[in-house]
């Protein structure tokens, strides 16, 4: 997770696995738009994504999700499409 604070400045949040969106919740101001990157490098955070959707929708934000890429790599689908 990156904020950028009022002067430009950016703060970039992350650790795999601990964070929930109840451990970020306090530090995240209401902006848009979010992005919200490297899902599958949070599973805490990833647990909380439809909580932490309805509360940033809920306050207007406009969201971008970039999970990233999943730590056992894409599998690929077998039969048809």
């Amino acid at each position: 997770m990156a904020v950028t604070h009022p002067g430009g400045e950016r703060s970039f949040i992350t650790h795999l696995g601990h964070l929930g969106w109840s451990d970020l919740r306090a530090s995240v101001p209401s902006a848009s738009p979010v992005l919200l990157a490297g899902g599958f490098l949070t599973p805490g955070l990833r647990r909380d994504y439809p909580a932490l959707l309805r509360e940033l929708t809920g306050h207007g934000s406009e969201v971008a999700l970039d999970p990233g890429w999943p730590e056992g790599g894409l599998r690929r689908r077998s039969g048809p499409r």
